[in-house]
Parts: C-alpha cells; sequence; structure tokens
C-alpha cells in the first residue's frame, strides 16, 4: 500500500473534510482558506460570495516566467444514506480507507472537488516549490449552478493558462464540456374539499444507484422521479394522488422518490408495483439492480384536487430524463440531455427541477422552449435559472501538449485529451477571459454525488506529483 497519511496534501484533505461545506455552506472552509493565505503573507481576495484567490509570489529568479492559475470549488453535494444520521451542517465527514480508496462512513466524500482544494494548499503551503508565480481561485456554489464562477471579479486574475482541477479520470485532461441550465417548474398546491374513501398509502421508491447527471447520464441508469412518473400513469385512476417528493441535488440522478396517494383498491396497487417493480429489475442494469418499490399504509393526508393531479401526472410523464442526442464531432460524447431531478414541495408549491445540458448553443435554447410549452400546456411556471456557457474543445491547447508530455513523465503512460458532456467552471472563465488557455485534470474518483463516492489513493498521490510537473513545465512551451 503506497504510502499516503504524510503527505501535505492528504494532511489538508484530512482539514477540509473536517469543516462541513457543503453548496451554500462554504463560509467555513473560505474563512480557512483565507486565514492560511495571510498566515503566509500572500495576497487573497475573498468576495461576498465565498470565492477566494489567493496569490502565491514566484520563486527568486522565476519571477518573470508568466503565472499560472489553479481553480477548483470549495463546495460539495452534500448525499448520505437514509440510514445514516448526520448533519451536513454541523458535522465533520468520517473518513475511511479500505483497499486503496478513501470513502466517507455513509455520505458523499466530497473529494469532488476536496481533492482539488487540498491539493492547491498544499502547493501554496511549500515553501521549497520551485515555481513562478501560482495563483489559485477557489469558488463556491458549483454543484447548484456555479455560483461563484458566475459572480467572481476576473479582472483580479493575471494568468492567461488556467488548471481547473474538477475531473474524476487519472490519465485523461478535459479541453471541452457542455453548456447548461436549470428549470424550476413551478405550480401552487391544490387540494380537494371532499372526503376521500379508503387507505392511505406511502409507495417508496429506492435502491437505485444515482450518480452525475453529465457524466453518468448515458449509462441507462434508473431516475426514481422519472419511474414515478411511469408508476403514477399504470396506478391510473385508481389512486388519489396525495403528495410526491423525490431527488435531491439539481445535478444528481435521482436515487429515491416517495408518492402518498388514497385508494379504495389497495391490493390493485400493491400488484401494480409489485410488477413494475419486476419489470425494472428485469430491464436494469447491475447498478440498479437493488431497485425496489416497497408499498406501506400511512396516516390520511390532504388529497390533490382532480385538476392538480392530472396536470402532475401528464406534465411528468412528458419530461425526458436520458440522452437526447449524441456529438457528431468526437465518439461517444453525449451532445445534450436532460436530467429529471427532484420533486419537492416547497412552500404551498410542487417545485419540480430539471437540469439541461446540451455542447450546442441552438440545442439548449430548442430544449427550453421544448421544457416551457410543456410546463405552460400543464398550469406550471418555467423559470430557467443558473444558465452556463460550454466550452468549446481547443485541438491547439498547448497546456494540452504540456499535460500529455507531463503525464507520461509521471506515471509511464501515454494520457489522452478529450471533452465532457458535464458542465464545468471553465466556461465561464473562458467567456471573460477568451485568450486563457484552459484543461481540466483530476484523481480517479467514482459514484460522485452519491454515498458511494470514492477515490482512489495512489490516482491522488500521483495527481500531486503531476501538478507540479505541470506547473514547472508550463512556461517552456
Amino acid at each position: 500500500m503506497i504510502e499516503y497519511k504524510n503527505i501535505p496534501a492528504y494532511r489538508f484533505f484530512e482539514k477540509i473534510c473536517s469543516i462541513p461545506h457543503g453548496s451554500g455552506n462554504e463560509k467555513g472552509l473560505a474563512d480557512y482558506v483565507e486565514a492560511f493565505a495571510k498566515s503566509k503573507g500572500y495576497y487573497c481576495y475573498h468576495d461576498e460570495f465565498n470565492s477566494v484567490l489567493v496569490r502565491k509570489p514566484a520563486r527568486k529568479g522565476r519571477e518573470n516566467e508568466a503565472p499560472v492559475l489553479l481553480q477548483g470549488h470549495l463546495d460539495m453535494v452534500c448525499e448520505k444514506n437514509a440510514d445514516t444520521e448526520f448533519d451536513f451542517l454541523k458535522d465533520g465527514l468520517k473518513i475511511v480507507e479500505k483497499d486503496g480508496y478513501i470513502w466517507a462512513d455513509g455520505t458523499t466524500l466530497g473529494a469532488d472537488d476536496g481533492a482539488a482544494v487540498a491539493i492547491m494548499l498544499s502547493i501554496l503551503d511549500d515553501d521549497g516549490f520551485d515555481a513562478p508565480e501560482i495563483e489559485c481561485l477557489f469558488t463556491t456554489g458549483e454543484e447548484t449552478g456555479l455560483v461563484g464562477a458566475i459572480n467572481f471579479d476576473y479582472s483580479k486574475i493575471k494568468s492567461r493558462r488556467m488548471i481547473n482541477l474538477d475531473t474524476e479520470c487519472d490519465g485523461e485532461a478535459i479541453a471541452g464540456s457542455a453548456g447548461g441550465v436549470r428549470c424550476r417548474l413551478t405550480r401552487k398546491l391544490e387540494y380537494s374539499e371532499s372526503d376521500v374513501n379508503g387507505k392511505f398509502l406511502k409507495i417508496k421508491i429506492g435502491g437505485l444507484k444515482g450518480g452525475h447527471s453529465g457524466c453518468d447520464i448515458h449509462l441507462g441508469r434508473i431516475s426514481a422521479c422519472q419511474t414515478a412518473a411511469r408508476l403514477l400513469k399504470l396506478l391510473g385512476d385508481k389512486i388519489s394522488l396525495c403528495g410526491i417528493v423525490g431527488g435531491n441535488m439539481d445535478n444528481a440522478i435521482a436515487r429515491e422518490c416517495e408518492i402518498w396517494v388514497a385508494t379504495d383498491d389497495q391490493s390493485f396497487v400493491k400488484a401494480v408495483c409489485s410488477d413494475f417493480e419486476a419489470t425494472l429489475k428485469a430491464k436494469a442494469n447491475t447498478e440498479d439492480e437493488n431497485v425496489y418499490i416497497n408499498v406501506t399504509e400511512t396516516t390520511e393526508k390532504p388529497v390533490f384536487n382532480t385538476g392538480f393531479s392530472k396536470a402532475v401526472k401528464e406534465l411528468t410523464e412528458n419530461l425526458l430524463h436520458g440522452v437526447y442526442a449524441m456529438s457528431r464531432d468526437m465518439e461517444g460524447l453525449v451532445e445534450s440531455s436532460s436530467n429529471f431531478a427532484s420533486l419537492k414541495e416547497i412552500d404551498g408549491d410542487l417545485v419540480i427541477t430539471v437540469s439541461l445540458r446540451s455542447s450546442v448553443a441552438n440545442s439548449l435554447v430548442a430544449m427550453k422552449e421544448k421544457l416551457s410549452e410543456i410546463a405552460k400546456q400543464n398550469g406550471f411556471v418555467a423559470v430557467f435559472e443558473s444558465e452556463y456557457p460550454g466550452w468549446q474543445y481547443d485541438p491547439e491547447s498547448k497546456l494540452a501538449r504540456i499535460y500529455l508530455e507531463s503525464y507520461k513523465e509521471v506515471s509511464g503512460r501515454e494520457g489522452r485529451v478529450t471533452a465532457i458532456h458535464a458542465g464545468l467552471e471553465c466556461g465561464l472563465v473562458k467567456s471573460q477571459i477568451p485568450d486563457i488557455d484552459i484543461i481540466s485534470i483530476g484523481p480517479n474518483i467514482y459514484d460522485i454525488h452519491t454515498p458511494n463516492e470514492h477515490m482512489e489513493i495512489e490516482s491522488f498521490v500521483r495527481f500531486n506529483d503531476l501538478l507540479r510537473i505541470m506547473i514547472n513545465n508550463h512556461n517552456h512551451q
């Protein structure tokens, strides 16, 4: 087993894990980064969105070389297993090492993007590192709409080469990504004034793998929210809908969903759910083979009126989940997709969230128009937010060539450069600094945005070495 616990980058990772830093709750970690920078005497800019820019001076003799920008985000996706007691606002993550990987106990690990933050801090802390001036930008709200990156003042950035540290595949550099937007579909909850006879049941859909709505959307993983919509159609007028809640994060494939219904034919509901569960299991890939649909009696709840229930059923039935189109320019790359992310009851409204992605701007526009029309037809209001631009693949990137040379030097293997369907902050940075050269790299991290998230230790150590070699090499081309 590779020795890693005494590596500065890992010690910083442990520290990061001890500080709650879910999206929207990054201030504690941002304050830590600021205090660290000031203790070193470095320039530090901490904005109102809790993004932090730190600048480490060049080593003596390298002052005239071009600076390099390292960038990652402070926030993490907060997901936990149903049986795990954990408060993401207060508790530090519990790290577990197993079989060469680092996990968290029952929760997301936050290696996306804690690995980046840790390595950036270790480089800033290394007084003996022979390097040109280094800028480190720590952004916030990346997982909920690139909030920090959208609002940052890029006039403060000197560098014209940037290494983003927010991908999850050792041996692969990203040089292009999709644009995207989130849509909130909202309608006021409407209840029936008539009494409803029969049994009240809770139907729970669970046991699903979930995953990242960009990186994993092409794998055919089941969405609990889409499954709920299909189930409502199968149940038809045999049930009266009382509630529906599922999914969590906008950029995660929904793993669980709960539906509350009233019915005078309990046997029918249980039979339909049992048959549908069997159908899902038969068609599911191995990652979703543990899917279940449980039906239990529950206490009486207010029932939605017929018009509202019909609108919910028709809307959700028409919300696509999965791949719209594959790229014609790069084999295996998703061009456009939709993620049926969540259903939530908030302040008397049903709020449905769908995240759209595309590397083609016109396709994203068309998807937005279609979603708006579906919403309008069913009495919902569609609001689009947190839209971000794509990042066009640059086959002439000098940083990409530096990466390939450096990766071979550190690993003895050939690396590759590609583009991804996921959204990255790189597109926003590029839109504000058009002449900046960018690539994105990272260690092997698996099952991000789920409680099964885990990071390969050997890859993390190699990533730490690779970045240092790249920084030293970036002025030699």
